[in-house]
């Protein structure tokens, strides 16, 4: 049993993500493609972990690959276009190649509920 015990201890922090969150802003530009959305807000966090990449702090990363995305897609698209404010929540790096890591959005929060009180 400590065999088995030991190896998984040594293993549980590449798996695990910090979970962050943006500032509450607006969506300042966003970038979509067949399979991705990229968001900037008009203030910007760097999360930690993926801080090591110059792209970090300049966009968040939406997969529109996961199960969920494109709820969260829709609501940001809605959140631009009526200027609402809001905030998200980031977890993990989503990373396109050696030099570019983005924060991963999980979730949206729109401001007109009680999360921005």
């Amino acid at each position: 049993m400590k065999k088995l015990i030991l190896p998984a201890l040594l293993c549980l922090p590449l798996f695990a993500n910090a979970t962050a969150y943006t500032q509450v802003a607006t969506i300042k530009d966003m970038t979509v493609s067949h399979n991705t959305v990229r968001v900037k807000l008009s203030v910007m966090n760097e999360l930690s972990e993926c801080s090591s990449s110059p792209t970090s702090a300049k966009w968040y990363h939406l997969d529109l690959a996961k199960e969920g995305s494109q709820h969260i897609y829709s609501s940001l698209l809605a959140a631009k276009f009526a200027k609402q404010k809001l905030f998200m929540e980031l977890s993990g790096c989503f990373t396109q190649n050696a030099s570019s890591k983005y924060p991963r959005v999980t979730q949206v929060y729109m401001c007109d509920t009680m999360w921005c009180q």
